[in-house]
């Protein structure tokens, strides 16, 4: 393979070039600190880390005001989608070709899956002989539980 020329990179929008320099800072200041283990080398690398989220957040937040959806983008959230493929509607093989077609022949296939209870029993209630005494329990017990 031949290289056609320069590439670039797909970075994100918010990646601008101060924010590569402070997270570069940041990263430096994260390897001293793992080297030394001292307190004045992690409190440069949280001052760097603190920059770096501050500046990232700062151009996030005006992206999301001046940025406008691509036209592509748009077009994707407006447009609906027609994927439904044509289905058997009869076990002779044929074809549902329109809309109310397909949604027939997925009626009745769903509606075979389901079944309709034409009776439910009744429970007949429940004849107690007395109240129930004798039981002391506490918030603990309960919760014991």
């Amino acid at each position: 393979m031949y290289n056609d020329g320069p590439t670039t990179k797909n970075k994100a929008l918010w990646m601008s070039k101060e924010i590569s320099t402070k997270m570069k800072k940041k990263h430096k200041a994260w390897y001293r600190y793992r080297r030394t283990h001292m307190t004045d080398d992690y409190n440069h690398y949280a001052k760097a880390r603190n920059q770096v989220r501050i500046a990232t957040r700062k151009v996030i937040k005006t992206l999301s005001k001046t940025r406008k959806p691509s036209g592509a983008t748009l077009i994707s959230k407006t447009q609906t989608k027609k994927n439904i493929c044509n289905l058997e509607m009869t076990p002779g093989g044929i074809l549902s070709e329109s809309d109310t077609e397909k949604a027939e022949a997925l009626n009745t296939f769903f509606s075979s899956v389901f079944t309709k209870e034409d009776s439910i029993p009744t429970l007949q209630p429940r004849k107690y002989k007395g109240k129930i005494t004798g039981l002391n329990f506490t918030v603990y017990d309960v919760a014991k539980i």
